[in-house]
């Protein structure tokens, strides 16, 4: 469920100290060490501003570019997303920095903080792979030869992207000229996510009981919603985004298995069901605006973009916004 936000509505602010937090795990190191030269490259870091890599259960990291400002947090035991992204959130807390929460498995292309940085008072992400393809080619028209190509798919793997990096930033640097402004969700998945200083304040942690499948994700937005902070996706920021690699399909950077587990969300489905209700279920997991039927004054509350109404309209029962 999304919606275009007016470019009038934008607003550009001074950009506080920036914690830059990596999540690293041992069935997705291969894609480490991309991920994290990409992020210093593409990134301009700030004497302020941190960059914590969080090894969450690699006995040893693949070696990593050097940065004066770069810090490793070996957790003694693994951890989930949540835990680990609470981790992080008491960093962001105590040190008064915007957290900027990554995935592993992304490739970051020379544009893809100042659209972030510039909406403020909102939880914001990327653009990625999976909502818009490109197809690069270098050509040599002599001889009417490609010499390269790369087609960005919602699954790619590592390899892929390794047979022509360049092509990556042109295609990023082509998408930035056509794009502009933000859009807006209900809920995104938070490969690469902005959550400002002032929305840790007021919506604090991520749930820890939805398990290892995620979820926790969906629940912090729409707790952010109730507190007043949307959702938004910046359409000129554009990342390379390899999906499920730190999670469901994490085997190899050079594995060709795309299939989707389909027990990996059983738990995440019940906690999810039983802290939102059935109606909100349908309308965030299966999009099934079934539910306005019977509730007009949602439909109402979500064409007036009037997204905590619509969600007080239809949870089950009260939900604590915050979570310390």
């Amino acid at each position: 469920m999304s919606y275009a936000i007016p470019f009038s509505s934008l607003s550009v602010v001074p950009g506080r100290p920036r914690l830059f937090a990596m999540i690293s795990t041992l069935r997705s190191r291969e894609y480490t060490t991309h991920a994290v030269r990409s992020l210093l490259e593409t990134t301009l870091i700030r004497s302020e501003d941190r960059i914590v890599i969080v090894n969450n259960d690699d006995p040893s990291l693949p070696p990593l570019p050097y940065h004066p400002k770069l810090e490793i947090l070996h957790n003694s035991a693994p951890l989930g997303f949540a835990e680990n992204g609470n981790l992080m959130i008491d960093n962001a807390a105590r040190g008064g920095y915007d957290l900027y929460l990554l995935n592993n498995d992304i490739i970051f292309s020379t544009n893809w903080l100042a659209p972030l940085v510039s909406r403020e008072n909102a939880i914001v992400l990327p653009t990625c792979n999976q909502d818009i393809q490109y197809a690069g080619t270098v050509v040599t028209p002599s001889a009417g030869q490609v010499n390269s190509m790369l087609m960005l798919a919602p699954s790619m793997h590592l390899e892929t992207y390794l047979d022509a990096p360049y092509l990556f930033q042109a295609i990023a640097d082509a998408h930035r000229r056509t794009a502009e402004g933000y859009k807006g969700f209900v809920t995104s998945p938070y490969f690469c996510v902005k959550i400002p200083l002032s929305v840790i304040e007021r919506v604090g942690k991520f749930d820890t009981t939805f398990g290892k499948a995620g979820g926790e994700d969906y629940d912090y937005s729409l707790r952010a919603w109730l507190a007043g902070f949307p959702t938004d996706r910046a359409l000129q920021s554009l990342v390379l985004h390899f999906w499920g690699r730190s999670t469901w399909n994490a085997s190899t950077a050079t594995s060709h298995v795309t299939e989707y587990d389909p027990t990996y969300d059983r738990g995440f489905v019940h906690v999810f069901k039983e802290k939102w209700g059935e109606l909100v279920y349908k309308l965030i997991m299966n999009t099934d605006q079934s539910v306005f039927a019977a509730h007009p004054e949602a439909h109402d509350a979500l064409s007036a973009l009037d997204i905590p109404r619509m969600l007080r309209t239809l949870k089950a029962k009260e939900v604590a916004i915050k979570i310390a």
